[in-house]
């Protein structure tokens, strides 16, 4: 799951990967209610955020132990502001948007090659986004790239996607998420937008450890620096 700021409150908006519902959080942790989304049928939603008056709660587009996905696991859904309630307002199918980059011979080599690697190996595994200028961030937990990388993909003109516009997207950021105290590479579950520096949160996934760890990526020099390490558990959702 993932959760964000509610704007001009001191409380949050949460999703969980276990039920479709949004709940709502104060600061102290307490959890004030569930809220119903007429419209929004999405499983395994990993990832939350906020941009102007939009909502966006994203599924992992993840498959199951079968070798499965369904429906509900592809999606983006965009929920939008009706005065102090959030409605659904559209859907976007993930799953086809990374199939159509997969093989588009728009998409760069690199890009090509590791979403379609991502679906042929059934890894694929979206657990973090972020919509910013009118531009959609997906960051993937798994697969690694070829380097060992984490990756975060960017796709272009969000609202003409949601109109039915081919997609372009490339590789926009790859890193290595290194715990400095056990020296574990992690993989990402979860970024926040800050300016130009991006959060990070990372979990061993790899040695099966309950630790996990945080990160602070600038932008502009691809300069990543361990924050802090968290033994014990496993984070999952960063928010301001």
């Amino acid at each position: 799951g993932d959760y964000v700021v509610v704007p001009r409150t001191t409380d949050y908006l949460m999703v969980s990967d276990e039920k479709t519902p949004l709940f709502e959080m104060n600061s102290k942790g307490e959890v004030l209610q569930e809220i119903e989304i007429d419209g929004t049928k999405i499983d395994d939603a990993e990832s939350i955020s906020i941009d102007n008056n939009s909502l966006y709660i994203a599924a992992s587009v993840s498959f199951t132990k079968a070798g499965v996905i369904k429906n509900k696991r592809k999606k983006l859904v965009q929920l939008k502001r009706d005065e102090k309630r959030w409605v659904y307002y559209r859907e976007l199918n993930l799953y086809e948007v990374i199939s159509f980059l997969s093989e588009s011979k728009e998409t760069d080599d690199e890009t090509r090659r590791y979403l379609a690697k991502a679906l042929q190996e059934t890894t694929i595994n979206i657990e973090a986004h972020q919509v910013r200028d009118n531009a959609l961030y997906l960051g993937f937990k798994t697969p690694l790239n070829s380097a060992g990388q984490s990756v975060i993909l960017k796709i272009d003109d969000l609202e003409s996607l949601f109109s039915g516009t081919p997609a372009h997207a490339k590789i926009w950021k790859s890193f290595r998420l290194i715990d400095e105290s056990s020296k574990s590479v992690m993989t990402l579950s979860d970024m926040l937008f800050i300016g130009n520096k991006i959060y990070l949160t990372g979990v061993d996934t790899f040695n099966g450890n309950s630790s996990s760890g945080l990160w602070e990526l600038d932008v502009d020099s691809d300069q990543v620096s361990n924050l802090q390490s968290f033994t014990g558990y496993r984070a999952e959702g960063i928010a301001i």
